[in-house]
């Protein structure tokens, strides 16, 4: 009976291109809207430089292959992890614990999703190019991956096959500002950890749309997927993925088509198996979240005031144009019987909003809430208002022409739809260059790359550090080029050491011993005030690259604090970039005053040797509960010192000290649950549901 319904309902839908009589234009149209869809992806990502992975530098007559990636803000941050996570794996192990950035953090407090996707693109391109060239390419997929989530929702209503052809070019052509979504965060600011997490919690919604209306088992395996790697690349994208279960739900509540409706317990069932099957692929990063929620400080670099403010942000993030389809699209969804699709974004766009708005509320902004930062949810809110404009403007188009042109609506529709995507597309010029300082511009491919002089210095530069580098000791980049470049963060790329910053763009503590307001950002305004004895023991600095950099009023420029620094002895240098290497450095690893013999810092272990250490060790690398320590191989406490580092207390004659980066219990709950979640998704995507006995299961609600 519920599959009857379904085909009535199918049969009966309005607009809908499978009850055109014209069913060879139906499938023409389906092919044409494929091969536009997919070579308007690959024109953007063409435009952008996604297949301009490396550039020829000409200096002084010699001519240089460099990586021509994305440079600007965080791009360096996110290009070289995802070389951490490829050497890890070279190395035979899975990365827990990122040691190279000041003073290392543990992976789960920033997920390693976007990563991932750089070593698959790699693999993909069979390791011809530099991972942190890939990161480009990685970027500009991420840009144009919504067509997939507007191409499923699409179909999901039988509307005509351009209106994911319009959307994708709605969205790549309203670029928002730096928290929006858009082209200016992801490829200005690169911010891609957040848009990407966005990005996959619509293409979840989407999905577990499908999967919940038509109970198709490819719909609930890219449901299950896309979710969970949401929650991977961003752990805020999970409020997303959860408010879309609930509107699922509540969109079936709302549909008044009763010959037609699935029982909505059919729909949780569907959902409730998304979902369940979501966190268990997750576990291992929610339990650690969880279980070390105490340890993470986040600083808050903004919120909304009020409801002003949210409104103005939507209005920005896309349009009032846009914004004024859109809400027809709601209003469709509500008087539109058959969109049921539609419908349910609608739902997800009010309950996101309606969360979005509690979020910002007074009294609210406190604890594990205040790290959300409400203005950061903006980009799946502006996903799905593009989505309902262009579905607005592809349905209303299809009334007009059932009225004016009945007989070749569909094609009639999909050359409108056509013509409006290369309309919003030639509209926009491509010019951007909205970034923190007026004096950054964003010349072509519209961000700032490496292909250029500037960071073939800056590489050269790290190359020269790394060989002068004592072992066990760690490099220190103060200033940078490029203003907002984030430019220092590109070291662990060029060098072996670990690496301290004066700007670091992220951190997970509050206690970090270095002359700065931890409330104002990661980043310490005077380096200069750094280049004292004590902190550059008390972190086991041996090298410094440095450059001149804007400074407070009344401080001393980097570059030339250096140079009349009597503790630094000037090695070179490279462009405008010094080298110094530091008298008489202390190692990362002491025992008072003594050096080890030998010492190794590894993602997950540290092995110092001493002659004979008695008493106190310091280890200058960050604590955490995981790490276990052993003198001689007998386990001993750490102890978590005032400057968030570790020391521990050897007994008399002690010749080896080792920290392990510990599996602990919770982890190996996590790892199980994420294994039974990995089978679940197997044994569903190869239909063994289907001889399950579980009432409901096994209900068709195909459409």
């Amino acid at each position: 009976m519920v599959r009857e319904s379904a085909e009535r309902r199918t049969a009966l839908a309005t607009p809908s291109l499978e009850s055109d009589p014209e069913s060879r234009n139906a499938q023409r149209l389906m092919l044409l809207a494929t091969i536009v869809v997919v070579l308007l992806a690959l024109w953007v990502i063409w435009k952008f430089g996604g297949f301009n992975l490396m550039k020829t530098v000409v200096f002084d007559g010699r001519s240089q292959s460099v990586v021509n990636t994305f440079a600007m803000v965080d791009h360096p941050f996110h290009a070289v992890r995802g070389e951490t996570l490829l050497q890890s794996i070279r190395d035979g192990e899975i990365l827990r614990w990122v040691a190279h950035h000041q003073g290392g953090y543990p992976v789960e407090f920033y997920p390693l999703g976007i990563p991932w996707l750089d070593v698959g693109l790699w693999a993909l391109l069979l390791g011809q190019f530099p991972i942190i060239a890939v990161h480009k390419l990685t970027v500009l997929v991420i840009f144009v991956l919504p067509a997939l989530g507007f191409w499923w929702l699409a179909r999901g209503d039988r509307l005509n096959p351009l209106v994911p052809v319009f959307a994708l070019a709605i969205h790549v052509s309203t670029p928002g500002l730096w928290t929006h979504g858009g082209l200016i965060e992801l490829v200005e600011w690169g911010l891609v950890a957040n848009v990407g997490g966005a990005t996959l919690a619509f293409l979840a919604l989407a999905a577990m749309t499908r999967f919940a209306l038509e109970g198709r088992p490819l719909y609930g395996v890219l449901a299950m997927v896309a979710s969970s790697a949401a929650l991977y690349t961003n752990t805020r994208s999970g409020i997303a993925v959860a408010v879309a279960a609930l509107a699922v739900v509540v969109g079936t509540l709302l549909n008044r088509d009763s010959d037609g409706a699935i029982p909505v317990t059919v729909v949780i069932r569907r959902v409730a198996l998304v979902g369940g099957v979501s966190v268990l692929l997750t576990a291992p990063l929610l339990i650690a979240m969880l279980r070390y929620a105490d340890l993470y400080y986040f600083v808050n670099y903004m919120e909304y005031t009020g409801l002003g403010d949210f409104l103005g942000d939507t209005v920005k993030s896309v349009s009032w144009i846009l914004l004024g389809a859109a809400i027809v699209g709601l209003a469709l969804a509500v008087l539109a019987r058959r969109l049921t699709v539609l419908r349910d974004v609608a739902v997800t766009t009010v309950l996101y909003v309606g969360l979005t708005l509690v979020l910002s509320a007074g009294g609210l902004n406190e604890g594990l809430i205040q790290q959300l930062e409400a203005p950061r949810l903006m980009p799946f809110q502006r996903l799905l208002v593009v989505y309902l404009a262009a579905a607005a403007v592809g349905y209303g188009l299809d009334i007009a022409a059932r009225k004016v042109v009945p007989r070749v609506r569909q094609p009639v529709v999909a050359s409108l739809l056509l013509l409006c995507g290369v309309a919003t597309i030639w509209s926009f010029d491509g010019e951007f260059g909205r970034t923190p300082e007026a004096h950054v511009t964003t010349p072509e491919p519209h961000a700032l790359t490496t292909g250029r002089q500037e960071f073939v210095n800056f590489t050269g530069m790290l190359a020269e550090a790394n060989e002068i580098v004592p072992e066990g000791r760690a490099i220190y980049v103060a200033g940078d080029q490029q203003s907002w470049w984030h430019e220092q963060l590109w070291g662990p790329s060029q060098a072996d050491a670990p690496f301290f910053y004066d700007d670091w763009m992220w951190y997970w503590r509050a206690n970090f011993h270095a002359t700065y307001d931890v409330g104002e950002g990661h980043f310490i305004p005077n380096p200069a005030a750094t280049f004292t004895a004590d902190w550059l023991s008390s972190n086991g600095i041996g090298v410094i690259v440095v450059t001149n950099m804007p400074v407070p009023a009344g401080a001393t420029d980097p570059r030339e604090a250096a140079a009349a620094n009597p503790l630094l002895d000037y090695q070179g240098t490279v462009g405008e970039w010094d080298l110094y290497l530091v008298n008489d450095p202390d190692s990362i690893v002491m025992n008072g005053e003594t050096h080890p013999a030998a010492l190794t810092i590894e993602n997950q272990s540290i092995r110092a040797t001493f002659e004979s250490a008695p008493g106190e060790v310091e280890i200058r690398r960050n604590w955490f509960p995981r790490w276990d320590a052993f003198a001689d191989g007998e386990e001993i406490d750490v102890v978590r010192s005032d400057d968030g580092y570790m020391r521990v207390t050897v007994p008399e004659d002690t010749q080896e000290v080792e920290l392990r980066y510990a599996v602990t219990w919770s982890d190996w709950l996590g790892r199980v649950a994420a294994a039974i979640g990995l089978v679940a998704v197997i044994a569903f995507g190869l239909g063994l549901y289907r001889r399950s006995r579980l009432p409901g299961w096994k209900q068709s609600g195909t459409r």
